[in-house]
């Protein structure tokens, strides 16, 4: 069982931009240990697990390899019902309780006149029931975030199938120093078996919603995901560093189809003067449930 859950606080963006400025001033070596010093340590790298199977799926890995951008979907599109759970208390005091619905109910259009009526009836329901008032504001505001996930693991049996199309896919690697100011960003998903207690009085307006994205059930653990999360960026775009693409990695059952269309893209990638990935391909190890990863060697 998942340990319980004590009301998860605000996240510190302070400390993330001191670690940023920390990374900016080193030297790549001196990066890869610093990430390691990290407690819990961050990935070196971190990988995404791509399809490639239809025209959308061969469109979003052109914009990954040659405009150096990540579609961030909206956590409508989640294969997960479970997903954005959590349980909301109201601790605090009355003041508190009223200054937040009043820039709660500002943010959702309504003018002086409708607060002033809607605020002592909504005052008395927050506190018996939470959900109740702020069920539609959350899922708007969760579903507005634009989301990428990542994961820290290439070779997760689980994952090639269920993300990179019953390993027909590919699995691209991301060097976490080559592009700090992106990848610092995604952030660790921790799983449980219940789910997140936030106290809406003691978040900013985007915290609780980052918060409720960034833990899972147990079940997903094997993920190892991390997740970068912008607010209000649901189906936009995220740029990175071209150079921190540093590997592409084929599976155990891709068609030479797939490899030659991912050869054309490096083609064109290395035409505009950037890093050609290295080139990687999964095997079935022969005594036990494991994949294997070894340089991919052409047979040209």
């Amino acid at each position: 069982m998942g340990n319980k859950n004590p009301i998860i606080k605000n996240i510190s963006e302070a400390s993330i931009n001191r670690i940023l400025q920390k990374l900016n001033s080193l030297s790549d070596k001196e990066k890869i240990s610093f990430l390691k010093e990290q407690t819990p340590p961050f990935p070196r790298y971190l990988y995404k697990y791509r399809a490639i199977s239809n025209d959308t799926s061969k469109e979003r890995i052109k914009q990954i390899a040659i405009d150096s951008k990540f579609f961030l979907s909206s956590p409508e599109s989640f294969n997960d019902p479970f997903d954005m759970k959590c349980k909301w208390v109201i601790e605090g005091s009355a003041f508190q309780t009223r200054e937040r619905l009043k820039n709660l109910f500002k943010s959702l259009g309504n003018s002086r006149r409708e607060i002033d009526e809607k605020l002592p009836r909504a005052v008395v329901t927050l506190r018996e029931n939470p959900d109740k008032i702020l069920g539609d504001s959350v899922k708007k505001a969760v579903n507005s975030s634009g989301v990428l996930s990542l994961s820290k693991i290439p070779h997760n049996i689980l994952m090639w199938s269920h993300y990179s199309d019953c390993s027909k896919g590919i699995c691209l690697q991301f060097d976490v120093i080559k592009d700090p100011d992106t990848f610092m960003k995604a952030a660790r998903v921790r799983y449980n078996d219940t789910y997140p207690v936030i106290n809406w009085l003691e978040n900013n307006i985007q915290n609780p919603f980052r918060e409720a994205l960034l833990q899972k059930s147990t079940h997903w653990s094997y993920e190892q995901e991390h997740r970068i999360i912008e607010p209000g960026s649901a189906n936009a775009h995220l740029s990175f560093k071209p150079e921190s693409l540093v590997g592409i990695i084929f599976g155990v059952s891709i068609s030479q189809e797939s490899i030659d269309f991912i050869t054309e893209l490096l083609e064109e990638r290395f035409s505009k003067g950037w890093n050609k990935p290295n080139l990687i391909k999964c095997h079935t190890h022969k005594e036990k449930y494991a994949l294997l990863l070894y340089k991919y060697i052409t047979s040209q």
